[in-house]
């Protein structure tokens, strides 16, 4: 199994906007265990996303 992620930041009126694709792909007879795969990375993500997000609080009084 493949993947890929983008991450884009972008300044907004309150703060920082976080965008985030994931691009997933299996070969082969995994293909179709694809689904379930995605379901079982969800964690992890939701987990890197929160950690993202305390990142950039906590550098928020450091901007210049």
């Amino acid at each position: 199994m493949t993947g890929r992620d983008r991450y884009e930041l972008a300044e907004i009126q309150d703060g920082t906007k976080l965008v985030h694709q994931k691009w997933t792909s299996a070969r082969g007879v995994l293909r179709i265990m694809e689904p379930f795969m995605r379901r079982a990375l969800l964690p992890r993500l939701t987990e890197r996303l929160g950690g993202i997000k305390r990142i950039l609080e906590e550098g928020e009084g450091e901007r210049g």
